[in-house]
C-alpha cells in the first residue's frame, strides 16, 4: 500500500493556509470600469480591446464601456484599429481612456501616389488563400444580441464556436441564456422570427454562407470591385513606425429598375404584395455593402472593415422588409492567417431595431460539441442549455445600459463609489 505524501495533520494545516490566504486572493482583485474616447474629438470609441498579459481580455461595447477585472501585477495593451496602441499596468488604467488617431497621409502629399487597385488585387489574393488554406480552423466566441420592437424587448447571449477564416461561418451555440422584457407576456419569441444571426456571417470577403452568396460585397471579385465600387486610399501612420493603408468604398453603379420600385414604395400595399415586391427586388437588386477598409501596408493584412448595408432584408412581425445595417468587423492574424477577432452590427427600421456582438475569446474554450445555428438563433441556444460553471470562467463585454435593463430590469453594472475613485486617474 501506497503510503500517504502529506500526513493528515499537514493536510489540515495546509487548507488551513488555503483558506487564510484565499481573501487576501480576492480582495486584491479588482473590477475597473470606464469608458473609451478619441482623444481629439472626444467621440466614444466602441469595440476597443483590452488584452491584458495573462491572456485575458475584453472588448468596450457599443457605448464605448468597459469592464476589466485585473490583478496588481496585470499590464494590459488597449488597441483599435487606426489608433496609437496604448502599453500600461493595469492598476493605472484610468477612468476614461483617451486614444490617439494615427496620422493621416493624403495620396497628394505622397512622393508616389497610392495604387488602390494595386493593394486591393493583393488583399484578395491573400484572403483567397487564407481561407483555402485555413478554411477547418474554429474559434470560441462569446456572442451577445439584443432585439427591441414596439411589443417588447428581447436578449440573448451565448458561448459559441464557428469557423472563423476571413468571415465567420457555421456558428455553433455551447451554452446560452434569453432574457426578456415585456409588458404583456413573458414568453414572447418575436427574435426566433428574425435572421438577425446571419449578419454576423458579413464581411467585405465571404466565404461558406448561402445567406451572404447574393450580396454584393467590395472584395468578393476584383472585376465586380472595379465596376460598382469608386475606391480612395490614405495612408496612415503611428508613432511606432506602423502604416495602413484605409480605403474607402463607395458604391457607384445603378440598379435595374430602381425607379419602378420607388415609384411602388409610394402605394399603399398588402402585405402579401410587400413580400412579392421585396422578393423581386433580392432577385433584381441584391444587397449591397460599401464601406471603409484598413490595411496593414507591410503584408496587405486585412485588419478592419467598417461597413454600411443598403437593401438588406430583415422578416420582423411576420413581413419582410429592408432596414440601414451598420458592420464593424476587426480581424486578428496571431494564428498566421486572417480571422474574424469580433464583429459587431446594428440595424434600425421603423418597426424593430437589433444590435449583435460576436467577440473572439482567444482561448481555446473547454466546451461540449455546439448546437449549428440553423432555422434560428433561439432554437439552437433552446438545445444547446446553460452551462454555469462555462459563464463564471470567462470575462465577457459589458453590458450597455438597455442591455442590462432587459437582463435584470435596471443597470445592474454601475462602478461602486470605491472602483470609482480607485479607477479615477486620468
Amino acid at each position: 500500500m501506497k503510503r500517504p505524501l502529506l500526513s493528515p495533520a499537514l493536510h489540515r494545516i495546509g487548507l488551513c493556509l488555503l483558506l487564510s490566504v484565499m481573501p487576501l486572493l480576492l480582495a486584491a482583485q479588482k473590477k475597473l470600469s470606464g469608458s473609451v474616447v478619441d482623444a481629439v474629438t472626444g467621440e466614444r470609441l466602441s469595440f476597443v480591446m483590452f488584452y491584458l498579459a495573462s491572456g485575458r481580455g475584453t472588448l468596450s461595447n457599443f457605448d464605448g464601456d468597459f469592464m476589466l477585472e485585473i490583478m496588481p501585477e496585470d499590464s494590459v495593451t488597449i488597441t483599435h484599429v487606426g489608433y496609437e496602441k496604448i502599453r500600461m499596468k493595469a492598476d493605472l488604467l484610468p477612468r476614461i481612456v483617451r486614444l490617439k488617431p494615427m496620422t493621416t497621409q493624403m495620396a497628394e502629399v505622397v512622393v508616389r501616389p497610392i495604387d488602390s487597385d494595386a493593394i486591393l488585387k493583393k488583399v484578395i489574393e491573400r484572403l483567397k488563400k487564407e481561407h483555402k488554406d485555413n478554411s477547418d480552423k474554429m474559434s470560441n466566441y462569446f456572442m451577445r444580441t439584443a432585439y427591441w420592437d414596439d411589443r417588447g424587448k428581447e436578449l440573448v447571449e451565448a458561448f459559441a464556436d464557428a469557423f472563423s477564416a476571413v468571415n465567420v461561418s457555421q456558428l455553433s451555440i455551447n451554452s446560452g441564456i434569453k432574457s426578456v422584457e415585456t409588458a404583456d407576456s413573458t414568453n414572447r419569441k418575436e427574435i426566433i422570427s428574425t435572421n438577425v444571426h446571419k449578419i454576423l456571417e458579413a464581411g467585405p470577403m465571404t466565404f461558406d454562407s448561402r445567406f451572404w452568396e447574393i450580396k454584393v460585397v467590395p472584395l468578393n471579385d476584383f472585376k465586380k470591385v472595379r465596376k460598382l465600387y469608386d475606391a480612395t486610399a490614405v495612408r496612415m501612420d503611428d508613432e511606432s513606425g506602423e502604416s495602413l493603408y484605409r480605403i474607402n468604398m463607395k458604391f457607384c453603379g445603378v440598379w435595374p429598375d430602381e425607379a419602378d420600385e420607388k415609384k411602388k414604395e409610394n402605394k399603399h400595399l398588402t402585405r402579401a404584395e410587400l413580400n412579392a415586391i421585396y422578393r423581386q427586388r433580392q432577385r433584381n437588386r441584391p444587397p449591397l455593402l460599401e464601406g471603409t477598409l484598413y490595411i496593414r501596408q507591410s503584408d496587405y493584412a486585412l485588419m478592419r472593415f467598417d461597413g454600411q448595408m443598403m437593401g438588406q432584408f430583415m422578416k420582423a412581425h411576420n413581413v419582410r422588409d429592408t432596414l440601414h445595417l451598420d458592420i464593424h468587423i476587426q480581424y486578428a492574424h496571431d494564428r498566421g492567417f486572417t480571422e474574424v477577432s469580433h464583429i459587431a452590427a446594428e440595424g434600425r427600421h421603423p418597426w424593430m431595431r437589433f444590435r449583435s456582438l460576436l467577440f473572439n475569446l482567444h482561448d481555446k474554450v473547454d466546451i461540449h460539441q455546439g448546437t449549428v445555428v440553423r432555422g434560428n438563433l433561439l432554437n439552437a441556444i433552446q438545445e444547446a442549455g446553460y452551462d454555469s460553471e462555462l459563464w463564471k470562467k470567462y470575462d465577457i463585454v459589458r453590458r450597455t445600459k438597455e442591455e442590462e435593463e432587459i437582463a435584470f430590469g435596471k443597470a445592474q453594472d454601475s462602478p461602486t463609489p470605491d472602483e470609482e475613485s480607485d479607477s479615477q486617474k486620468q
